[in-house]
């Protein structure tokens, strides 16, 4: 800018309120030429005297402000006002005041000096800064001066207008209502310190302070407390000070170095105690070993433990800590965000765009599209932006503005590879990337289709990419959150989400999921009605544009010419566009006129895209497999016969001669057309393989190849197409990996009439004995991950989201699948399986007695008592009465489970058998006459133990998994079982068998180990591998909840020995040397799941919240008391106790007063520790105080009184 450009009459013209604008560039200035580099001068409304808070200098020795006066003339009076302000509420606390002035100052005269003289008085300074030199200030910040004096000069206004107008250009590609969570945001967030990141990052704190608690929770460790208290005072980050939490894992570890220290030599000590430690002898025979070696076990657990708490707590720092992307995002100036074609790219880039704008910070947002001349990019840039100065000033003027809002303006450039021209972002980009570089409140953000990185990237950027100073990221579409995208991205469109959906609809691709939305019509299509859907949508609405009034499907035909050229191509995946606008269809159909304009509407439909090859655009199907599908249907459409057709397939698709496939390149065009084959002529036809020469052996032959590509097809098929005996003969002929084909059927299970639905299933599972199944369907449930679609449903469904059934039968067959999961070892699969059931249930109740029957035969009792235990969740928790419903199930199970000489032998089976008839009879009494009572009552009829010999040891060479079956149940007695105990043999198995008095140990343990092997069939061919190789990778300390199958056998054994045991033998009672009849397994306590409760629809936002209590006094200080002194201790009443009746009452965050009908207060010694300063302790000081509400009538509250007082609890 010329500096003749700047001046004053120059600003008063280009500005409304030139006073305000003054105030803006005095601020600029000051903080450019006088404030400490790192002061961020801050403006309060109506500052008395001076315009900002004081500030350090440059130099830092002194405190600095300013005044802004702009005047038409000269006012000494307006300046003498402002000092006195800042003499009478800044004096001490400034040393020094910067006069900017439009207008020069006469320092001489009579006013100026007695304003100097009263700012002297005060010890605070006055140093002018007036018109010329002001003027010389701007002009040497270029960004200043083009800000204040320019042509350009940006407000919000400006910034919002430019970017709705990016926005509508986007159109479908961007929706502002949905947003589902990908990675790939945090990370443009975290770049564009926008409010996604903010949340994410403050929330650490939350999420630390959380995790601290979980450490050693039992042990009062000084360490917890002040790291708590550090994190506590860190002030969250915003959108300007996003930077800050780069350094809050350094400071909370420079903070906590004493403490660590300390427990650095602690964890020295107890690694050396633990290494040095001699362990008892596994191999020693129990009878010879003592009391005291079985402690040294203890003891060394005891020091393992220590070790992992005190490496936890060393680790405290981290909690703060971002990894290296999050860091690289935040600090980064430069980004590249890449993905394949309709992965969300540009939806993602407006809407983070989006939300910086409604949060104060101005953007950017640069379209690739518009970008299609090949003049100098930045030439085009301003063009469209309407901005009549060069491109360097435009980032000047940006630079600037970032400055003083005090953030970083983001420019972004979506899709560069939709610019016609890609050569002048090859030349332009460098260019740009420099520009930004030098400047300190810019950041820019482009993003590019896979495949055109070596088109629109030069060498520089690419060296820049793999040198790390541009931050690459990849956008993965939903595919980390499949299932949530999928049921935000249907209920935006006003599609009932279903269990269907969520295990066949292709989702993890938000293109596909968008078209298929965008032609749905009542029910969910399949990817070749999507494709059909598609073209007439299509067709419709490029004639409408077009005002084309032929009833002809124009976009159907050139779909069937553009195959042909396909296919003439070689089933090429795409033509050059030329070829395409060279077709004779447009001479055909009168459209040569407008067959660029045709194209281009048809791509904005989706149907078609263009991709670039060698530097010549190239046209393709939106999604790959719509071409296999289109040259499929042309293919076998142009055939006479399923014989030609057949013919076709076997010489021209594939082209197998000599025993060989000659185009590779066709198999999945063969696949394709495969199902196309079914679909025409209701047969399949991949008995063409048979030609092949290799006999299939080899995993990696073509046949092979051929054969994994055709069963993955049928993941899309229609199921109206092919039926169960034909796909049953292909399996039966060629094989299949099992896991192959129980995905298909998990995939197609909820569907109704679909040949490989849940009732196909089931009709599998339940003919297979115990062992078979578990060696197929159970590993394959147990190796499903988090991205697996039926956990992921499992999840939603169990979490509360809503969902929808289209009809009885969906939810029917997705309770048959779950009712499956339950034979899983994996405890959290069938946990979380039987919350999800219980949550389907509860609203589709009519489908519980029908569970009950169709599960009756199966031999698998873990699945059976689960169901039960789910049927009572559902009972307890339906959302309606369905009387006559419940009535009918509880009659079923009566007659099934108790109305029999032998009830069933598992002792929770029968226990939730028999609360779903007792909550029965309690919500409907007067139906007791409809059952005999006492038989739902324990003790049932004994069943006798069978006398069972001692197990043969089961060696490791040759039965390895029931080795650890035999392991795991080992008992702790002398001559029972194998070597040492077992943890589940000792602490589960014994513990509650020695809870009935009489009861055999030894004999339960030989009963188990046979009812293992001889009546469930515990197979080792099937299941042994499983259990020792591969079930048994995770160490106990991940906390893996993936248990051997042999596990799940010891299980099922278990609960049967229980049930034997409690119709035989009484309890050892509550009070000491009674017994007592079992009861249900309360006593002794064997329930592991309540079915009755989900976490999930814990607690509500409006909940109350009340205070805890303060800390109670009267703690032992000393550790050398006698036991005297520690006597006359325990009956001093303590303060807490004392004033414990106050604490019933209390108010909540509202003011509400509450009283407490049951309470629990639990006070630990904060002062007391013992030797070891990081708190490890053998013992502590906790005290508990209970306090239980009796409600009485009046009349009766004294002589209830008089009872409480003389009671001695």
């Amino acid at each position: 800018m010329l500096a003749s450009e700047i001046t004053w009459e120059r600003f008063a013209n280009i500005h409304e309120n030139p006073t305000k604008e003054f105030e803006r560039l005095c601020w600029h200035l000051f903080k450019h030429y006088y404030a400490h580099n790192e002061s961020i001068p801050h403006s309060n409304p109506n500052n008395p005297g001076i315009e900002i808070d004081p500030v350090l200098s440059r130099d830092s020795k002194t405190r600095i402000s300013f005044q802004s006066k702009w005047f038409e003339k000269m006012d000494y009076g307006q300046v003498r006002h402002s000092a006195k302000m800042a003499v009478k509420y800044y004096s001490g606390k400034v040393d020094k005041i910067y006069l900017f002035s439009n207008k020069d100052v006469t320092v001489t005269s009579v006013a100026y000096t007695d304003i100097l003289n009263l700012l002297k008085e005060a010890g605070i300074e006055l140093e002018p800064v007036t018109n010329l030199t002001i003027l010389q200030m701007a002009e040497n910040h270029p960004g200043i001066a083009e800000l204040y004096f320019g042509t350009f000069v940006p407000d919000d206004d400006w910034f919002k207008e430019k970017l709705n107008r990016s926005i509508a250009i986007l159109d479908k590609r961007y929706n502002p209502l949905f947003n589902v969570d990908n990675t790939t945001e945090l990370m443009l967030s975290l770049f564009s310190s926008g409010n996604k990141a903010i949340k994410y990052i403050n929330n650490k704190k939350i999420l630390a302070i959380e995790e601290i608690a979980t450490i050693s929770r039992y042990s009062n460790i000084p360490i917890k407390k002040k790291a708590v208290g550090i994190i506590s005072s860190l002030p969250d980050v915003s959108d300007e000070t996003i930077v800050n939490a780069l350094s809050w894992s350094s400071i909370l570890k420079d903070e906590l170095s004493d403490d660590i220290k300390q427990l650095e030599d602690k964890l020295l000590k107890l690694r050396d105690e633990f290494e040095h430690f001699e362990e008892n002898n596994g191999n020693q025979k129990k009878e010879t070993q003592s009391s005291s070696q079985f402690l040294s076990r203890e003891k060394k657990n005891e020091i393992y433990r220590q070790i992992l708490e005190v490496e936890r707590l060393m680790a405290i720092p981290e909690l703060l800590s971002l990894n290296k992307n999050e860091q690289q995002a935040i600090l980064s100036k430069i980004m590249l965000m890449t993905g394949e074609a309709g992965i969300g790219k540009s939806h993602s880039i407006a809407l983070i765009a989006s939300e910086s704008m409604e949060s104060g910070t101005p953007v950017l947002l640069l379209l690739g599209q518009q970008y299609i001349s090949d003049e100098d990019i930045f030439k085009q840039v301003m063009t469209n932006l309407g901005v009549h100065a060069d491109f360097v000033t435009l980032l000047d003027v940006l630079d600037a503005f970032g400055d003083r809002l005090q953030k970083k303006i983001v420019i972004y450039i979506d899709a560069l590879n939709e610019s016609r021209n890609k050569e002048v972002w090859r030349q332009g980009l460098p260019k740009i990337v420099n520009e930004i570089q030098k400047r300190n409140n810019l950041k820019l953000l482009v993003s590019c289709r896979d495949g055109y990185q070596s088109t629109v990237l030069s060498d520089e950027i690419e060296s820049l990419i793999h040198r790390g100073d541009i931050l690459h990221v990849i956008h993965f579409g939903f595919s980390d959150n499949t299932l949530e995208a999928a049921s935000d991205f249907m209920n935006h469109y006003g599609i009932p989400f279903t269990p269907v959906a969520a295990l066949e609809v292709e989702a993890s691709n938000p293109l596909f999921l968008s078209l298929l939305c965008e032609t749905y019509s009542g029910s969910y299509p399949t990817i070749d009605e999507v494709f059909e859907r598609l073209i007439e949508k299509a067709d419709k609405e490029t004639r409408t544009a077009l005002g084309i009034s032929s009833d002809i499907n124009l976009a159907g035909r050139l779909v069937k010419d553009f195959c042909m050229k396909i296919l003439d191509s070689g089933f090429a995946h795409s033509i050059p566009l030329e070829d395409l606008l060279a077709m004779r269809f447009w001479d055909t159909y009168g459209l040569s006129n407008s067959k660029v304009e045709y194209f281009h509407l048809l791509k904005s439909t989706g149907l078609f895209m263009d991709i670039p090859i060698n530097g010549e655009e190239y046209v393709c199907f939106s999604y790959d497999r719509f071409r296999e599908l289109a040259c499929a249907k042309y293919l076998l459409g142009s055939c006479d016969s399923k014989d030609n057709a057949y013919q076709v397939m076997k010489d021209q698709i594939l082209c197998i001669t000599d025993g060989k496939v000659c185009n590779r390149n066709n198999i999945e065009l063969f696949i394709a057309c495969c199902a196309e084959y079914a679909k025409k002529y209701h047969e399949e036809c991949i008995s063409i393989i048979d030609d092949l020469s290799d006999d299939g052996k080899d995993w990696f032959s073509e046949k092979n190849e051929i054969l994994s590509r055709y069963y993955k097809s049928f993941d899309w098929r229609d199921g109206r197409d092919y039926t169960w005996v034909s796909f049953y003969d292909v399996i039966k002929k060629y094989g299949a990996p099992i896991e192959d084909i129980l995905s298909l059927f998990v995939r197609h299970s909820a569907s109704p009439n679909h040949p490989l639905n849940a009732d196909r299933l089931h009709s599998i599972l339940i003919r297979q004995k115990l062992a078979e199944r578990d060696g197929q369907w159970t590993i394959f449930v147990n190796g499903l991950n988090s991205e697996d679609r039926m956990l992921q449903l499992i999840e939603y469904i169990q979490s509360g989201r809503e969902y929808q059934f289209r009809s009885t039968d969906e939810s029917r067959l997705l309770l048959i699948l779950l009712t499956w999961t339950l034979s899983s070892s994996n405890r959290i699969v069938r946990d979380k399986a039987s919350k999800a059931m219980i949550e389907i249930l509860r609203t589709n109740f009519n489908h519980c007695k029908y569970l009950i029957g169709l599960y009756q035969g199966c031999d698998d009792p873990y699945v059976l008592q689960r169901l039960y235990g789910i049927i009572l969740g559902a009972c307890i928790k339906r959302n309606k009465a369905y009387k006559e419903e419940y009535s009918l199930l509880a009659k079923e199970v009566y007659q099934l489970i108790f109305n029999r000489d032998d009830v069933y032998p598992d002792i929770l089976l029968r226990d939730y058998a028999r609360m779903i008839i007792e909550r029965w009879l309690f919500e409907y009494p007067g139906s007791e006459h409809e059952i005999d009572v006492n038989k739902i009552t324990p003790p049932y009829p004994a069943i006798e133990f069978p006398q069972i010999a001692p197990p043969v040891e089961a060696s490791y060479d040759s039965e390895p998994g029931l080795h650890l079956i035999q392991m795991s149940m080992t008992p702790d007695k002398a001559n029972v079982g194998i070597g040492m105990y077992g943890d589940f043999g000792r602490y589960v198995f014994q513990s509650r068998v020695e809870d009935f008095i009489g009861a055999d140990i030894e004999q339960c343990y030989n009963y188990a180990i046979d009812f293992i092997k001889n009546k469930l069939g515990y197979e080792e061919k099937t299941l042994g591998f499983y259990d020792t190789h591969e079930c048994r990778s995770a160490s106990r300390s991940e906390n893996k909840k993936l248990e051997r199958i042999g596990k799940k056998y010891e299980w099922i054994a278990y609960f049967n020995i229980l049930a034997r045991l409690s119709d035989k033998y009484s309890i050892e009672s509550y009070e000491y040397g009674q017994s007592a009849s079992y009861e249900g397994p309360w006593n002794p306590m064997i329930r592991d799941f309540d079915p009755t409760l989900n976490v999930h629809f814990f607690g509500s936002t409006n909940d109350p919240v009340f205070d805890k209590a303060e800390m109670c006094s009267g703690f032992i200080d000393s550790t050398d008391m006698t036991i005297e002194e520690l006597s006359q201790w325990a009956v001093i009443e303590p303060e807490c106790i004392q004033k414990h009746g106050n604490a019933l009452k209390v108010k909540d965050n509202h003011g509400t007063p509450w009283i407490y009908l049951m309470h629990r207060t639990d006070y630990e010694n904060e002062i007391y520790h013992s030797q070891y300063k990081t708190g490890f302790s053998e013992g502590g000081q906790c005290l508990w105080i209970d306090s239980y509400a009796c409600v009485v009538e009046k009349k009766n509250a004294a002589a209830f009184l008089q009872i409480l007082q003389q009671a001695n609890f």
